[in-house]
């Protein structure tokens, strides 16, 4: 399936997330996302932005060992006011998410990052990841020399784009979006 059929047929959700940690403590968790869907066609119908229609942004701060499954013995109220107040935010996040496939600039970091809310958290997410890096190194291999954000960056989104309310998510769609539209090749395994 062609990358702008993808985009056509399926409920698209460009995810940006960040851990930060403080020894062996999670100290802050962010996820920005947009969700996205078909084209918003110029006046010579020709395809030219992907409809980003819905926006999800949220941080929590642990500040302590939150970020375990509380089951152990020094757990009291504090700790499951605070776990269970990030598993309300994390479970809102999957509902938003739904079933659609999941856009991130790593696709293996952002496994690693559900893995890691599945161990520590118990929510689950089963969504299709792709990865914008990946897509670029298939589609340029030898063209493009640096496959970091920044470059991919520079390269498909305009100054213009880069500074939005939903944080490097919006960016991840329209860096997304670009890969689509220049993508020549029918690659069967998107």
């Amino acid at each position: 399936m062609h990358l702008t059929e993808l985009i056509d047929s399926n409920i698209c959700i460009a995810v940006t997330a960040e851990r930060k940690t403080v020894g062996d403590k999670i100290d802050k968790i962010r996820i920005s996302a947009v969700k996205f869907r078909g084209w918003i066609v110029s006046e010579g119908k020709i395809k030219d932005r992907v409809n980003i229609y819905d926006g999800y942004s949220f941080e929590f701060c642990t500040g302590s060992n939150y970020h375990k499954i509380p089951c152990r013995q020094d757990y009291n109220d504090e700790i499951a006011v605070a776990y269970n107040g990030i598993v309300s935010k994390l479970l809102e996040f999957k509902e938003y998410v739904g079933n659609g496939i999941v856009i991130a600039y790593d696709a293996k970091a952002t496994i690693g990052f559900f893995d890691f809310i599945k161990v520590n958290y118990g929510v689950t997410f089963e969504n299709r990841v792709l990865g914008i890096a990946d897509i670029a190194l298939v589609n340029y291999r030898d063209k493009i020399k640096d496959y970091s954000f920044d470059a991919l960056l520079t390269r498909f989104c305009p100054v213009s784009e880069r500074e939005k309310e939903t944080g490097n998510a919006e960016i991840v769609a329209r860096i997304f979006e670009r890969l689509a539209l220049e993508d020549d090749f029918a690659h069967c395994g998107y």
